[in-house]
């Protein structure tokens, strides 16, 4: 079911990105002649509108989209640009555009997705470590001792000495020195937003060993939140939730920059990937193992846009057979022709091609060796 979720949500967004494309061409008259719903053979056309055929493809991932006069060769240049509604008669501007409105509509689409998000269901405030409870697992030691979400751990007495434990790091270290041992525990019955109860419980608990916790419940089976979702009027949260939104999809975006320059860095200066790099198995099996694409709309939703912001930011690069690179091979035209670069850019697109394929079976061969080791 998860990797289904995941081909439908790049689908969702490779249609969103060609949409960009289609559009901008259509706004800068350029004749679209298709706009496909997953990729050849074509099994239907669907409709035509405004000259361009809509159809439904054989392969169900993403969608195309294809303009006259996209794929030139040199020796058609001429009658190419004598047709006006040709993609390589359009100036250079033209042409950047609607290569540039491809990636946009990515970034675009992340962006509402966001706001969406943090507008109805909150915006996050972090705890800062708090030893705040999420979620409290069934006839674990933390419910047989009345912990719940949204109580806070203050501390622990062993021997009757009293330990405050004022952070979930704190919590944590203090469980694993102390495991197989009854203590007291002592905590806050519920929490609101950054304010807790004054009331104060103190129980016994079992810390139990490793061997004695179920898989993923750990010592004492409760989840620690990182942060809460504030709320508030419904003209605030929209207004927070926007402004989130956009704060989300810079941080975000200037990440994602970051990761970029390391990859580079890294190929060029010691010939590997760096570790933190995953492809396509990689965050299927993440996805998975978070849970994140069955947790409801909220956090499917904004997986879908920080997939897609990922996707526009990377199709940016300037590298061979990606909107970048074809950005890149138009400003090249101003230095050394349009002629010149169109006899190249049929070649170093497709060794962009079989670049970014071996990468990504580079990285999803180290992806598959990594969940078969943990």
């Amino acid at each position: 079911m998860t990797v289904l979720i995941f081909i439908l949500i790049l689908s969702l967004l490779v249609v969103i990105h060609e949409l960009g494309h289609f559009l901008v061409a259509r706004k800068q008259g350029v004749k679209v002649q298709e706009f496909g719903f997953g990729y050849p053979p074509r099994l239907k056309k669907l409709f035509i509108w405004q000259g361009a055929h809509f159809t439904l493809n054989a392969i169900p991932f993403g969608g195309f989209v294809k303009l006259e006069g996209e794929d030139v060769n040199p020796s058609e240049n001429d009658a190419q640009t004598a047709n006006p509604k040709a993609f390589y008669a359009k100036s250079a501007w033209a042409r950047t555009a609607i290569i540039f409105a491809g990636p946009l509509a990515n970034i675009l689409y992340a962006v509402l997705a966001f706001c969406i998000v943090f507008g109805i269901m909150g915006v996050p405030h972090f705890l800062n470590g708090r030893p705040r409870i999420e979620t409290v697992a069934v006839n674990s030691p933390a419910e047989k001792a009345g912990l719940q979400a949204q109580s806070e751990i203050i501390g622990f007495k062993l021997f009757g000495d009293l330990v405050l434990t004022e952070t979930t790091k704190a919590v944590i270290e203090f469980v694993q020195q102390n495991q197989g041992q009854e203590v007291q525990i002592i905590f806050t019955d519920s929490c609101e937003g950054l304010v807790c109860s004054d009331t104060q419980i103190e129980n016994p608990i079992y810390l139990r060993s490793e061997a004695e916790s179920p898989a993923g419940e750990g010592a004492i089976g409760v989840v620690f939140a990182d942060f809460f979702l504030e709320k508030g009027s419904w003209h605030s949260q929209l207004i927070n939730g926007v402004w989130y939104g956009i704060r989300q999809s810079v941080a975000l975006g200037i990440l994602i920059v970051g990761a970029v320059v390391d990859l580079f860095r890294d190929l060029l200066t010691a010939g590997t990937v760096p570790t933190g790099l995953t492809g396509p198995v990689g965050i299927v099996h993440q996805a998975s193992s978070s849970k994140i694409l069955t947790s409801g709309w909220a956090p499917l939703l904004e997986f879908s846009g920080i997939l897609s912001i990922n996707l526009g930011i990377m199709n940016l690069l300037p590298i061979p057979a990606l909107d970048g690179g074809r950005i890149l091979f138009i400003l090249l035209e101003k230095i050394v022709g349009k002629k010149r670069i169109q006899q190249i850019e049929g070649a170093a697109h497709y060794a962009g091609f079989l670049l970014l394929v071996g990468l990504i079976i580079l990285v999803s061969f180290r992806d598959i060796a990594q969940i078969f080791q943990s």
